[in-house]
Order: structure tokens, then sequence, then C-alpha cells
């Protein structure tokens, strides 16, 4: 079983650092825009231990899927730019 852990991750650009690549060997829950999952799935090597990919949008049933695995798995949620400034942090 994986840790359960709630990881949010601000990105800008195309990107991905060392850091968020670390945090996606250790998930299994990736929750971002189509086009960031699709950036993510053609940039890093070794996610088949990723169960589940999930688009930010729609937020209300983004966040219901999140709300009903957070017990579960360990899930990293990809925003643009800031999150706490922007909005996921407010809600």
């Amino acid at each position: 079983m994986t840790d359960q852990t709630l990881t949010v991750v601000g990105i800008s650009g195309n990107d991905i650092s060392d850091s968020i690549r670390e945090h996606l060997r250790v998930v299994t829950v990736v929750v971002a825009t189509k086009a960031t999952i699709e950036k993510i799935r053609s940039d890093v090597l070794d996610l088949t231990h990723i169960e589940q990919w999930i688009p930010i949008a729609p937020v209300d049933e983004c966040l219901r899927i999140v709300e009903t695995n957070i017990n579960h798995h360990s899930i990293i949620i990809f925003t643009s730019g800031d999150p706490l400034f922007y909005g996921l942090g407010k809600l």
C-alpha cells in the first residue's frame, strides 16, 4: 500500500523538474490538465505504478474523485502558476 499524501504543485512552462519527477515516482494518482498529463506521459519514463490519471476539469468532479481516493492513494495535483494564489488553495 502506498502512503496517503496529497501534494499540490504549481507549474509553468513545459519543464518537468527533477523535484516533480521525484514526486511522480511515489504517487499513484495524478491530477492535471489534459495537456499536462500528455506532457508527463511523453517526458517521464516508468509511470506504470500510476493507477489513475484524472483531468482537473471539471473541478467539481475532480475534487469528488480526489476525496474518494485520498485515504487510499498518494495524489499529486498539478495547477498552473501559484496554486494558493490563483485558486486551488482557496477551495
